[in-house]
């Protein structure tokens, strides 16, 4: 057995520790985050999602690519939130400023049929009945008839695709999947499902 001498031992001991801090300051190569707004559990068709780059100086992405295409909303766009269309897989390209493409998949579970799941947190598919709906900032008081006209998000088409939450009095909040426009709009004037 041959032994080292006393320098050489304090030597390695030393490039050991050096080179354990270099490692620990390295910037953390970014990936692909996703998380349901709200809180939901999980991923499920029609549940809007938050993707986005994570890791050391990633920025916002420049595109991010569904495969297939969510709900309501072009395959691919500038845009960080989208629900999944189809249970099972779905690939996400996401593609950075700097020229860096990321790659996560995702495994979708089937629609929830009727909005109310997990306290309000998880998304149902829905769609605008034939009269259309008016969203709202803010739930009115109980009562009261008077709007502000600020407070008016948008007001949606028969047909239009939402994502339906939860339920306050007579109201509930949408998410409109092709504009990720969201607001509380009157009970009654969506369906369940997607429509066609």
């Amino acid at each position: 057995m041959t032994l080292l001498p006393k320098k050489s031992l304090l030597s390695l001991a030393a490039a050991a520790v050096a080179s354990a801090a270099l490692a620990g300051n390295a910037a953390a190569a970014p990936t692909v985050k996703v998380h349901s707004i709200f809180g939901g559990k999980g991923i499920h068709v029609g549940q809007i999602l938050d993707v986005r780059a994570a890791g050391a100086g990633t920025g916002k992405a420049k595109s991010i690519c569904w495969d297939p295409a969510p709900i309501g909303r072009p395959a691919c766009s500038a845009s960080e939130n989208g629900a999944p269309s189809a249970t099972g897989t779905t690939k996400l390209t996401v593609k950075l400023a700097d020229g860096t493409t990321l790659h996560k998949s995702i495994t979708a579970a089937p629609a929830f049929k009727h909005r109310g799941g997990d306290g309000g947190s998880d998304a149902a598919p829905g769609h605008v009945c034939s009269k259309g709906i008016t969203l709202w900032g803010n739930v009115p008081q109980k009562g009261s008839t008077v709007r502000k006209p600020a407070d008016k998000v948008t007001t949606l088409d028969a047909g239009a695709q939402v994502a339906q939450y939860n339920r306050i009095g007579d109201y509930v909040l949408y998410w409109e999947y092709a504009t990720n426009k969201a607001g509380f709009g009157k009970l009654g004037c969506v369906t369940d499902g997607l429509g066609s």
